[in-house]
């Protein structure tokens, strides 16, 4: 009885960390997707002038050869960029998982103010309309373990 007590205060602590790992990757996604935009900035062609360039009489490249550098650099931005959003996924289908059934509508909602929004269960029964603190006590932890069931964990 003590294991399976243990095994779901261990999975409970893991959807935890999955939560607060899905609101640092929806930060970190803002900021790969501004370090993106600075990069093709970056990549922009300079502004026309009236010099004509003629790089097969100059025998000179006809691109600058920085922007291989920007070009790799913004594909391992990219790949950064799929890597978050995948991890964001897989816990945003849970929490759809978790709303399905009688009783379950606010599950989603609790966790997410609770992880990602930061607020105390004081103000999650204020904002969810519930009557006392102790049901949303009972309702985090039905959450909580059914998400962790959803994650497989």
């Amino acid at each position: 009885m003590k294991q399976v007590i243990k095994a779901r205060d261990e999975a409970k602590r893991l959807a935890v960390q999955k939560l607060e790992e899905y609101s640092l990757n929806r930060e970190a996604l803002k900021g790969l997707r501004s370090k993106l935009k600075r990069l093709a900035d970056l990549g922009k062609p300079a502004d026309v002038s009236a010099v004509s360039y003629d790089a097969a009489a100059t025998g000179t490249a006809p691109y600058h050869p920085g922007m291989m550098n920007i070009a790799d650099e913004c594909q391992k931005i990219l790949m950064k960029i799929a890597d978050r959003q995948a991890e964001i996924l897989i816990v945003e289908d849970a929490l759809q998982i978790i709303n399905k059934g009688i009783n379950c509508g606010n599950y989603s909602d609790i966790l997410i103010m609770r992880h990602v929004d930061g607020y105390s269960m004081e103000r999650i029964t204020e904002k969810l309309g519930y009557s006392s603190r102790q049901a949303i006590y009972n309702q985090y932890n039905k959450a909580l373990a059914k998400f962790a069931k959803a994650l497989g964990l």
